[in-house]
Order: C-alpha cells, then sequence, then structure tokens
C-alpha cells in the first residue's frame, strides 16, 4: 500500500486533488455531474496502474547517489524525460513562466541537499534521483508533497483558459496518464528486449 501512495504522489495524483475541488465552483449539474465522477473514479484506478509501473520500470529502482550507471539503465534519458512532461501537464496557470513542479524538485534536490544527484549528473539523472525518492523514500515524499503543494500555491494564479469546467479537467488528466501510460509501457518493452 506504501509503494501504492508514493506513486499517487509521483504521478501526479495531488494535483489532480488539488485540479478537481479548485473547479469544484465550476462543477455541471445532474448526469453531467455524475458522469464526470464516474471519470474521477476511473482516473484514481489508472493512478493506481500508472504508479505500479513508475515503480517498477527496469525493477526495484536503483539510488543514482550509489550507482549512477545501473540507474540509467532502469530509464532511459528520453523515456524519463517524456515521462515528466507528461507528468507537468497541469490546468494550472502559473506566473511568469515557472513550473511549480521543477521549483519544488530545486527546493529540495538542490545543489548540497541529501536528495541531491551526484556531481556530474544530467537533468535525466535528476530525474531518476527524483523517482526514486519518491518510491523508497518516506521522508523525501513528505518534502516532496509539502514542497509541490508550497509551490504551486506561490506560482499559481488561475486555472489554464478552457479549464472551467470539471469535464475539461478531468479530460486534461485522461490526456496526462494516457501519456504516462505509453512512456511507461515503451520503457517496460524495453526492458524485455534487453532480456
Amino acid at each position: 500500500m506504501a509503494k501504492h501512495l508514493a506513486g499517487l504522489f509521483a504521478v501526479g495524483f495531488s494535483v489532480l486533488l488539488i485540479a478537481s475541488s479548485g473547479a469544484a465552483h465550476a462543477s455541471p449539474a445532474g448526469d453531467a455531474g455524475q458522469a464526470a465522477e464516474k471519470q474521477a473514479a476511473k482516473n484514481e484506478r489508472t493512478w493506481f496502474r500508472i504508479a505500479d509501473l513508475f515503480c517498477s520500470v527496469g525493477g526495484e529502482p536503483i539510488n543514482p547517489q550509489k550507482d549512477l550507471a545501473g540507474s540509467r539503465k532502469q530509464f532511459s534519458d528520453s523515456g524519463i524525460r517524456e515521462y515528466d512532461a507528461a507528468f507537468k501537464i497541469t490546468p494550472l496557470q502559473y506566473r511568469g513562466g515557472y513550473d511549480a513542479v521543477d521549483a519544488a524538485r530545486s527546493d529540495i534536490m538542490g545543489k548540497g541537499s541529501k536528495f541531491a544527484p551526484p556531481l556530474g549528473s544530467t537533468d535525466a539523472d535528476l530525474l531518476r534521483q527524483w523517482r526514486y525518492g519518491m518510491c523508497n523514500s518516506d521522508e523525501f515524499r513528505r518534502e516532496w508533497s509539502n514542497a509541490l503543494k508550497t509551490e504551486q500555491e506561490r506560482l499559481g494564479t488561475k486555472l489554464k483558459p478552457g479549464m472551467d469546467t470539471d469535464a475539461a479537467i478531468l479530460d486534461l488528466y485522461d490526456e496526462k496518464m494516457d501519456r504516462m501510460l505509453k512512456v511507461l509501457k515503451a520503457e517496460e518493452k524495453d526492458d524485455t528486449d534487453d532480456l
């Protein structure tokens, strides 16, 4: 169960909760509202599936601080970057072109942090270090959750244009989940090709 919860934070479930609560004022009435609730329940099940895949692609995530080369074999540079791009899909509009996810990572994984990737790491290595923390460390997940919420509140200005209904937000999350699953399935396939 802890692995599920860790992965849910990793795939953005907390953002779904924020977005759906933020759009409550725009909730459709009647049948449309019930359809949105059913879709949200389905999305929750999909988040669990994504969390399992995210934390199992390539096996138990390897700590890049201890084995950078091994962690690179688990998740390709292009795959982890594509996953991150999908993870960042949000109905929230941030001020100044900043991204709350990048800001939160910088807050807790910056130079000198115990969660920082090893010296000489690439941006993809930073993402693999984030994956390791999300899948294996309660302390990291707590700090990540707090940092992300803080940055979303600090940088978030409003919902993006077109995100004024629950249905629009849930459609956006369907796109997000589809992209995440596509990346994870491709990475999973790459793992089996290596056997």
